[in-house]
Parts: C-alpha cells; sequence; structure tokens
C-alpha cells in the first residue's frame, strides 16, 4: 500500500488527477531506481574486467551503464517537467534535456564510428585481440574512426555527469519541500 501524497499546486487539477500523476510518478520513480541499479552493475563491470583481457564482460559493462543510467537521466527529466508542468514547484528542466541529448546523440555517433573503425581496419576477430588495439598506429586502417569513437565516448560519459551534477543541484535548490505532503 502506498502512502497517500497530496501536492500543493496552483492549478485546477482535481484530486484524481494528482492521485493518478503521482501514482505515475511513483511508479517511473521505481523505474528509474532500477535503471540506475543496471548503470551500477554496469558501472561495476566496466571497472573490474579491463577490455583488454575480458572485451566482452567490459563490453556489456558499458551497454549496461549507457542504458541504465541514461534511463535513469530520461526518466528523471520526465518526472522533473511533469512536476513543472503540473504543479509549478520548481522550473522545466530544460539543460539536462540538453544534456542528454548531447550525450545520446554522441553514443549514437560512437556506436557508428566504432563499427566503422572495426570494418576498415580489419574483421571482428582481429579487432577483439588486444594486441592490435594497443599498437594502433595512426597510419593504419581505420585508426581514425577508432578515435572518433573514442572521442565520443568521453563526451557521453561527460554528458551523463553534467545530468546528474543538474539533478544534485536541483535537489539542493528546491525550496517547495514543504508544499509535498506525506500522510499514510
Amino acid at each position: 500500500m502506498l502512502p497517500k501524497v497530496g501536492l500543493t499546486t496552483t492549478s485546477t487539477v482535481s484530486t484524481d488527477e494528482q492521485i493518478a500523476l503521482i501514482r505515475r510518478l511513483n511508479n517511473a520513480n521505481f523505474g528509474s531506481l532500477i535503471l540506475a541499479l543496471f548503470g551500477v552493475f554496469g558501472a561495476s563491470l566496466v571497472a573490474n574486467f579491463r577490455s583488454s583481457e575480458w572485451v566482452w564482460v567490459h563490453t556489456k559493462g558499458a551497454f549496461f551503464i549507457f542504458f541504465g543510467i541514461y534511463g535513469y537521466a530520461w526518466i528523471m527529466v520526465w518526472m522533473s517537467k511533469k512536476v513543472a508542468e503540473e504543479t509549478g514547484l520548481e522550473t522545466k528542466p530544460v539543460s539536462m534535456a540538453v544534456f542528454l541529448v548531447i550525450g545520446t546523440v554522441a553514443y549514437v555517433v560512437c556506436m557508428v564510428a566504432l563499427v566503422v573503425s572495426i570494418i576498415v581496419c580489419c574483421n571482428l576477430r582481429e579487432f577483439l585481440a588486444a594486441m592490435l588495439r594497443l599498437t594502433w598506429g595512426s597510419k593504419s586502417p581505420g585508426f581514425w574512426w577508432h578515435v572518433v569513437s573514442a572521442c565520443t565516448e568521453w563526451v557521453v560519459f561527460l554528458a551523463i555527469a553534467l545530468v546528474l551534477f543538474s539533478i544534485a543541484n536541483r535537489m539542493r535548490l528546491f525550496k517547495s519541500w514543504s508544499s509535498v505532503r506525506f500522510s499514510v
């Protein structure tokens, strides 16, 4: 049984609509928690399995990080937008959305550049050999595609860091906690 939650709003939204909104926000919040846990699990895989020795485990961890943390962040943007629209208690999450779009586009560019670097360089089996990636010279085929992939990978992680800092800052600056009432 979920606690009853009320939001003090300036809008003319009915109590039933408020309850429905609170339930949607509560479900979204729980879903974002699950996605964030997947992201943390992925970070653990990336940190504990080096790409030079456990490339598949490391890569799966990277996918968990991206889809978990970015899924979490997109849900947070949606929730912040809903709270801003329905209650007027905070501003719309414009900077968070911009950083997320930049990070998502960078991820697509990263994956395309990675695939192109593999195709231009060699086959997948040769690419997965750690020695090739460790000694890849700038004159080798596919090298510059690999550089684009690596650079955009950093953009992906820096963008999500900015989003997480934005979420933390929004929580710190939120002054309307007294307008959110919890009752059982």
